[in-house]
């Protein structure tokens, strides 16, 4: 459901997380009984604590890269190359592949040629690839002109690619002229690293004698690197998405290869560190070390150079903390009231609790009732829970906050809220399995959220056209994207649920939002539209592969040519956009009154109109039009 444009709120955190909400959006805190419990944006203030992951939840499954649907959209020519048994499969099917030929316009002739050479253009090798059996799937690989350079058509995201990835993120560059992929580094690990993995995908390395430079040259591999969107200039640089989809063991290998470029690490006090001047890859960084349970923290770096200001984002966090990370930390004002409240009830002097708990004097208990401290250790916290319980005190406020220290939930604290404008705003449902989930982490570093919309709406409408409401909720399921990969990750792994499920609606609400606000500047609109534009196929083919209808809501801009017309405005994404959907439909509101106007825009088959409904508790009901 869109809303009206509203004021937006920046909440920034100790940590460096950040996020956008309304002021309806709630954040979760910390109560004196133990509970989280719903914040709203107006009520933060300095000072407020507020819950954030520890861990993400991950799929964790062995992920398998198909080079010929990522490189099917490519402006290049790619073909995919075999051995002898190769050459007898298309031999097998050369009634097929005249078939194709005449389909994609190819002179039949040029048959004999594939046959012969065991190779096919990536285009037809698309079409009949799901006749090839496995074994031989297996062994081909995906190239230009000649078999030099070439890859395996099917990639598994093992340790070695990760470590590769994390290596590009630090100290990697590309060239699309020469077809040459950079590693810049002097770290004998590195070097010897990139030589085995260059070997394992029979690939050349070579070294540049007047600098650090390794390169290697191969087309399939700068476009596969190019797909991943994981950009070209240090300001750019970013990770793919499916990375958090991963097993630990290849997360963990992103990482370390990432921090032999641009990590360091103090050895006194053992803190780690990596400084990058691109948002979205410090982003996914902290993502990442959050989905492994690591506490890390961010800050901004701002420098004088010569051209001007340059501003970096430090992320640090501490291999062998000699104290508790303040993110592991408890709220200590609400448990100090719980202590206090149970303590006075039971009857017990702070001596005899500071004994309990093996404290060497009282002072400790005061600090903590008193509100003096902000932040207690979960050690400390969980000495005198069971200091309460040793000596006879029996209440569920004791037991939540003993679930809370021992669960995968960390606190920051806000120090800054921040008003930045307006913009429109969206309500989402969240039904898997029929249960209201209404929670979500977004924002730059991963923050909890509580969603504002309720399940009464959809309630409402399901009794109006006489279904079951319960039946109705359970067939909704839900995912929320927090960026653009993610947004992307989700499609790619829709096809399981699609199936299991049997969903015959796919719904991208708001598809372009994250697109817009991550690709800023025209010098960053043909990375922009390349990434919308596989987006936007890949759910043409879901929808065709399942038999299911695809709906998507995009926003609109204003057409500058255009005044004082109700269709002055085009649609963000342009042509992308819209050459590949079916079906366009403008919807806006008329002007004073609770009346919508939808207008037909393209069709394959029904001619441009209009027709008018209004929003109503029922759902959406139809208008006569006006005579």
């Amino acid at each position: 459901m869109k809303h009206p444009p509203k004021r937006i709120y920046r909440v920034k955190l100790a940590s460096g997380r950040e996020v956008k909400v309304t002021r309806y959006h709630n954040f979760f805190t910390l109560s004196e009984d133990g509970k989280l419990i719903p914040i709203s944006t107006e009520d933060l203030s300095p000072g407020t604590f507020i819950a954030i992951p520890s861990k993400i939840p991950v799929i964790a499954e062995e992920i398998i890269i198909d080079l010929s649907e990522i490189l099917s959209n490519c402006p290049e020519k790619f073909w995919v190359y075999g051995g002898e048994d190769f050459k007898s499969f298309l031999k097998g099917i050369s009634k097929e592949l005249r078939k194709v030929a005449k389909s994609l316009e190819i002179h039949p002739d040029r048959v004999y040629n594939w046959r012969s050479r065991g190779s096919l253009p990536l285009r037809v090798y698309n079409h009949i690839k799901h006749l090839i059996p496995e074994r031989i799937a297996n062994t081909l690989r995906i190239g230009g002109k000649n078999r030099r350079n070439s890859l395996p058509i099917k990639i598994t995201l093992d340790r070695d690619l990760a470590f590769f990835l994390g290596l590009y993120a630090a100290d990697g560059s590309k060239t699309e002229v020469n077809n040459q992929v950079i590693i810049t580094s002097k770290n004998e690990t590195v070097r010897e690293f990139m030589k085995r993995f260059a070997r394992k995908l029979a690939l050349n390395v070579r070294e540049s004698g007047r600098n650090p430079d390794l390169i290697i040259t191969s087309k399939p591999l700068i476009w596969f690197l190019k797909s991943l969107s994981i950009g070209d200039s240090a300001m750019s640089k970013n990770a793919p998405a499916f990375l958090l989809g991963a097993p630990e063991e290849i997360r963990i290998a992103w990482l370390e290869g990432y921090l032999l470029g641009d990590g360091s690490e103090n050895r006194l006090s053992r803190q780690v560190s990596c400084e990058t001047i691109s948002k979205s890859l410090a982003n996914f960084v902290l993502y990442l070390t959050e989905s492994l349970g690591i506490p890390s923290r961010n800050c901004m770096i701002t420098r004088s150079k010569n051209d001007g200001i340059h501003v970096s984002r430090n992320i640090y966090w501490s291999l062998e903390p000699t104290r508790e990370p303040h993110l592991l930390n408890i709220p200590a004002k609400p448990f100090g009231k719980m202590l206090k409240r149970i303590r006075e009830k039971y009857g017990l002097t702070m001596k005899a609790l500071a004994e309990a708990a093996g404290f060497k004097t009282e002072g400790s208990i005061w600090q903590i009732e008193s509100g003096y401290l902000n932040r207690i250790e979960r050690n400390k916290a969980a000495k005198l829970l069971s200091a309460l319980e040793s000596l006879g005190a029996d209440e569920e406020s004791i037991r939540r906050f003993m679930k809370l220290i021992n669960g995968d939930i960390w606190f920051d604290e806000v120090v800054d809220v921040e008003k930045v404008g307006e913009e429109p705003t969206y309500d989402f449902e969240v039904m898997p399995d029929g249960k209201p989930v209404e929670n979500f982490i977004a924002g730059y570093g991963g923050i909890f959220l509580h969603n504002t919309f309720r399940i009464e709406r959809i309630m409402q409408m399901a009794k109006h056209v006489g279904l079951d409401p319960d039946e109705a909720c359970e067939k909704i399921i839900y995912a929320e994207a927090y960026n653009s990969d993610h947004q992307v990750l989700l499609l790619e792994k829709a096809d399981k649920v699609i199936k299991e499920n049997n969903v015959r609606l796919i719904i991208i609400d708001s598809l372009t939002s994250h697109f817009r606000s991550e690709y800023v500047g025209r010098q960053n609109l043909p990375e922009r539209q390349q990434k919308l534009n596989k987006h936007m196929h890949r759910l043409l083919k879901l929808a065709r592969a399942f038999n299911a209808a695809a709906v998507v809501t995009n926003q609109v801009m204003a057409r500058p040519d255009e005044f004082f017309s109700a269709m002055a405005v085009l649609p963000v994404g342009g042509h992308v956009v819209g050459h590949v959907s079916h079906t366009r439909i403008y919807l806006r509101k008329a002007a004073g009154r609770n009346v919508r106007i939808a207008r037909l825009i393209a069709s394959p088959y029904l001619p441009e109109g209009e027709a008018i409904f209004r929003i109503t508790e029922n759902g959406i009901e139809d208008l006569e039009q006006e005579k």
